[in-house]
């Protein structure tokens, strides 16, 4: 009897042991199957706001071109424009010189207007003076042939309504990248007169305030690369432009393989 209920007993402590082995299987697997549930929905939220983070500045960008596209269209077309393509006198030189300064008066990311005709010359343009910030007539005197140009080459070969827009690149001044950096955009439309092509309106417009807008984000770092690999922008500002500014990554360096 006694070896009856030692046997018993030690039946009970076996499957005591495999209960307590079971339980503790369990609530591992519960625990990892928890943990995988947190995880994933932390993982969905992060997606979630990457997400939201893409499309609000795909939306800032979509909004900022719209705009500028907005204002050559009314250059383009404005019968002042139209006017002096098809008759350049003094008067109507003087009507739209002063259209094109109360456009960039009233755009302060416009650096530069112009109307170039159908030869590649400028003949109306309006400056913002990098020391005053303050938009200023240039002299006939002053105004330069383009015909030469790649924005003037590409520009002239699209159609009537259509826009040309321009890489995003740094500012230049005498041919040197100009100090401190204003990085720059431009935008084109030709004009057209008695249907005919007479022209282009073109813009450069200061990017700096769209770009620090591009990364600005309380959640994530930013990084917004061109078709070469080279930043455009950077969490850290004196990285970017490594296409123009020595010492300076790409996304090669920044991500190596």
């Amino acid at each position: 009897m006694l070896h009856s209920f030692f046997k018993s007993r030690k039946h009970h402590i076996v499957f005591a042991l495999y209960f307590l082995l079971f339980g503790g299987l369990v609530a591992v697997f519960t625990s990892f199957i928890n943990y995988n549930i947190e995880y994933t929905n932390i993982e969905n939220k992060i997606v979630e706001k990457a997400q939201w983070e893409k499309q609000s500045k795909e939306k800032l960008a979509r909004n900022f071109l719209l705009g500028a596209e907005s204002q050559v269209w009314a250059l383009a077309t404005n019968p002042l424009t139209e006017l002096f393509s098809h008759l350049s006198s003094d008067n109507n030189r003087k009507n739209l010189e002063h259209l094109l300064l109360a456009t960039a008066e009233a755009n302060h990311t416009f650096m530069q207007v112009r109307l170039i005709d159908a030869m590649g010359m400028e003949r109306v343009r309006v400056d913002r003076v990098v020391e005053t910030n303050r938009p200023r007539i240039v002299a006939p005197h002053e105004l330069q042939d383009k015909s030469t140009r790649y924005y003037f080459k590409e520009a002239s070969q699209i159609p009537y309504g259509q826009f040309w827009h321009s890489k995003m690149d740094l500012n230049r001044e005498r041919g040197q990248i100009e100090q401190p950096i204003r990085p720059t955009f431009r935008i084109a439309t030709p004009v057209f007169a008695n249907n005919q092509f007479t022209g282009l309106i073109l813009i450069n417009l200061e990017i700096d305030e769209l770009l620090n807008n591009f990364g600005a984000s309380s959640e994530f770092d930013i990084y917004v690369a061109d078709k070469n690999g080279e930043f455009i922008v950077h969490p850290e500002k004196d990285q970017a432009w490594g296409q123009y500014l020595e010492g300076r990554v790409n996304v090669l360096r920044q991500f190596p393989a």
